[in-house]
């Protein structure tokens, strides 16, 4: 997949099943170049990005990433027709925000320079949506060429950034079903260092449009695992020092 006219009937589908058209079955980008650049033609027709969504497998596992169109951003407490959201994987993150525009070497992209960068940290959930037939046995680079498997993101209340970096291998985590605890997780974020996706997030994006802007979400990878809920279900996700995010799905 080059891009030109197959990328742009691969993105076509992509957004056909975005509004409810049939899911896509054939896609297979042959690497995580080919994933990207679908992303961004995908992205392109979705409007404004509201952020970013990182992370890795372990810690010595190559980063991926995707954005978050600003359209699927919502706030806790919100409650989302399950109709629209057939999917409902839930996963609990550690969220950051930008407090200014990072520009091609504008910084010398240390860490403290990264953290710098981020003016508030939150709990977020992200719900994980797909536009893939057979999404179970899709390859990862399929996967990557959907957004990561991004349908939305839930954001609870900021909070002022802590003055060093977190250790992601001590942040405790709860996800809960109507009220009922489902997961409780301590370090539970298999990337285990922050810094380290977020350095590479910052250079992967200074080839992208419109690359890390001032008031973008950063979603740093899932600390609860996944879990999916039912059509009509009360989502109550948490992260010690930081607080509460509220979900409702409903299928009336």
């Amino acid at each position: 997949m080059k891009p030109g006219k197959e990328e742009t009937i691969w993105a076509e589908a992509l957004l056909r099943a975005r509004s409810g058209g049939p899911l896509v079955a054939g896609l297979a980008p042959k690497n995580s170049d080919e994933a990207y650049h679908l992303q961004d033609a995908v992205m392109a027709k979705l409007g404004e990005v509201g952020g970013w969504k990182v992370g890795a497998k372990g810690l010595t596992d190559e980063p991926i990433c995707a954005p978050m169109p600003l359209a699927c951003t919502f706030f806790s407490g919100v409650s989302l027709g399950s109709s629209t959201w057939p999917l409902r994987g839930i996963e609990v993150e550690l969220a950051l925000r930008l407090g200014r525009d990072l520009e091609p070497g504008m910084i010398g992209l240390s860490v403290p320079d990264i953290w710098a960068a981020f003016d508030a940290i939150l709990p977020a959930i992200e719900i994980v949506e797909t536009r893939l037939a057979g999404w179970e046995e899709a390859s990862p680079l399929t996967k990557l060429a959907d957004f990561q498997s991004h349908g939305g993101v839930i954001l609870g209340s900021p909070r002022p950034m802590p003055a060093a970096p977190i250790d992601l291998s001590a942040v405790e985590a709860r996800l809960a079903v109507d009220g009922k605890e489902v997961v409780a997780t301590v370090g539970g974020n298999p990337a285990r260092n922050l810094e380290r996706i977020l350095l590479w997030l910052v250079r992967h994006c200074e080839g992208r449009k419109p690359g890390l802007r001032k008031g973008q979400v950063i979603i740093t990878g899932s600390c609860t695992g996944m879990s999916f809920v039912g059509p009509d279900a009360h989502v109550h996700g948490s992260i010690a020092g930081l607080g509460d995010v509220f979900l409702t799905f409903s299928a009336s």
